[in-house]
């Protein structure tokens, strides 16, 4: 017997907008995202279950629905330059959605838009090539 809650989910998520879902493969995700994806959760977008797919083969906004709304999952992973259009268009066409760990430059495009922007804190970003993992200060990430 199907779960009560995965009932109401359901009832819930065909109240939200509808949005065109782009049918993009595992290897394109994983292309994009090598190509694009200079943020911390650019690999889970590409992986992640259940979550679905705003764009074209060009880039993507990685989203998910529940209770009636949209959560945008990090910043698109589409050229920079482009970026700002896939949020613009995200936004008309998902009625007001949510948007969950992005970029500073995605949340000056979301103000710009007129969303409310929160800071809960920041991304570490270590260049890997340049790092040197040596000494006791770093052991801790050596062994991570």
């Amino acid at each position: 017997m199907p779960s009560l809650r995965f009932y109401f989910d359901k009832i819930l998520e065909a109240a939200a907008p509808e949005v065109e879902r782009q049918a993009l493969t595992h290897i394109e995700r994983l292309a994009l995202v090598r190509r694009y994806g200079d943020f911390s959760l650019a690999y889970s977008t590409a992986v992640q279950g259940k979550l679905s797919y705003f764009g074209d083969a060009d880039g993507y906004i990685a989203f998910g629905t529940k209770m009636k709304h949209h959560f945008a999952l990090g910043d698109p992973v589409a050229a920079p330059a482009r970026r700002a259009d896939y949020i613009k268009r995200f936004v008309e066409t998902a009625g007001s959605p949510w948007f969950v760990q992005v970029g500073e430059d995605t949340a000056r495009v979301l103000a710009g838009l007129g969303y409310k922007v929160n800071r809960l804190g920041i991304d570490t970003r270590l260049a890997l090539p340049e790092h040197d993992f040596s000494g006791k200060r770093n052991e801790t990430v050596r062994y991570s």
